[in-house]
């Protein structure tokens, strides 16, 4: 058996432990709660992820399958998509990572539907669920690109002086420029940005002054993309 096969075998398998709740607290030797799982390297625990994601048979998953990889503070590549959650298990989900999201660089959320989302307190767990998101992108100041189908408010990644991409896939209610460091109006130069997508609707589009702000500030910026009216409520 080559050692490639070995390590899929493992993975499958470790994944399965995780998606069926093995490991709950585990102690070391002097009777403390530790995460085995901070020992692996970040390519390993974004894998098993992907493994407890492709495992779903409803299309689903629950912060207790990835409890143990999100806090284990060794991730880098965070990826929900083509999922169902309840708003709660996405708050449940982001509040773990903030445990651990000090080396998180990419941020990709595509597709996300929740089952909620036509509840009369679905505006309550909207702001519930931007709350959450907001918590992980202030705690990880070296995410170099950042994809959200899940809106939140744009001065929460101020401090990403890293971000290369950024695509907002929702219709953002804030100003796009808050985005940018600024001090008494005058803003600051963000020198790494090179994409920026933005989501329009009629009720908010981004003005010609916004754009021309981003480019005066943003001198990496190659591309920007927007989609008009091609939206969800989220």
């Amino acid at each position: 058996m080559s050692s490639l096969c070995l390590y899929s075998i493992c993975k499958w398998r470790v994944a399965w432990l995780l998606k069926n709740s093995y490991w709950n607290e585990i102690y070391d030797n002097d009777g403390c709660i530790y995460n085995p799982f901070s020992a692996l390297p970040s390519p390993v625990i974004e894998e098993l992820m992907e493994c407890i994601l492709k495992l779903s048979t409803t299309g689903s998953v629950t912060v207790t399958e990835l409890y143990h990889l999100l806090t284990s503070g060794r991730v880098e590549n965070f990826r929900l998509y083509d999922i169902l959650l309840t708003s709660e298990e996405f708050v449940s989900i982001f509040m773990s990572l903030s445990v651990g999201c000090q080396n998180l660089r990419f941020l990709t959320l595509q597709n996300i539907f929740f089952s909620d989302q036509y509840l009369r307190i679905h505006k309550t767990k909207s702001y519930m669920k931007k709350a959450a998101l907001e918590c992980v992108l202030r705690m990880a100041p070296n995410l170099e690109s950042i994809e959200s189908c899940v809106e939140f408010d744009l001065k929460s990644i101020k401090n990403c002086d890293n971000l290369k991409v950024l695509k907002l896939k929702f219709v953002s209610t804030s100003p796009l420029v808050n985005f940018l460091e600024d001090d008494n109006g005058s803003f600051w130069p963000h020198s790494n940005l090179t994409i920026l997508e933005f989501f329009e609707d009629v009720g908010h589009q981004v003005s010609h002054w916004e754009l021309a702000t981003f480019i005066q500030y943003c001198p990496a910026l190659k591309e920007i993309n927007t989609d008009f009216a091609k939206m969800f409520s989220w």
